[in-house]
């Protein structure tokens, strides 16, 4: 299941990368973004998160994530693609405090569900 919603993962940031390249002329601050929103999500960088675990920096993360986490970061992506189209965000700095807020959002929703009870700890979000 993982490897497939690796994926599906990395067809939403391209999909993501497509709407920052339409909607503001240019994709080069897509890295960014996307950095701005595992920052919100996992309060470390994604160069932050391989050093606490131990993984090489030639890895990519997403190998070693659980898929609940790879689901989080895909949802809060999908909701960033969904709002920047439908609000017609043209400008880079809106498209990345969506994607943040949206991160933000799926990390709190920890608060609101009992994740706890059912046995998932969500210490790494």
């Amino acid at each position: 299941m993982t490897i497939n919603m690796i994926q599906i993962l990395i067809q939403t940031e391209k999909e993501l990368s497509k709407v920052i390249y339409e909607q503001t002329g240019g994709n080069k601050n897509f890295g960014l973004i996307r950095s701005k929103g595992d920052q919100a999500l996992f309060n470390n960088s994604m160069a932050q998160m391989k050093k606490k675990y131990k993984i090489n920096d030639n890895r990519p993360l997403a190998d070693f994530m659980p898929t609940i986490l790879l689901k989080a970061k895909d949802f809060a992506t999908e909701i960033t693609i969904y709002n920047a189209k439908e609000n017609s965000m043209t400008r880079k700095n809106q498209i990345s405090y969506e994607h943040v807020t949206n991160n933000k959002t799926v990390k709190n929703l920890k608060r609101f569900t009992k994740t706890k009870q059912r046995g998932i700890k969500c210490k790494h979000i």
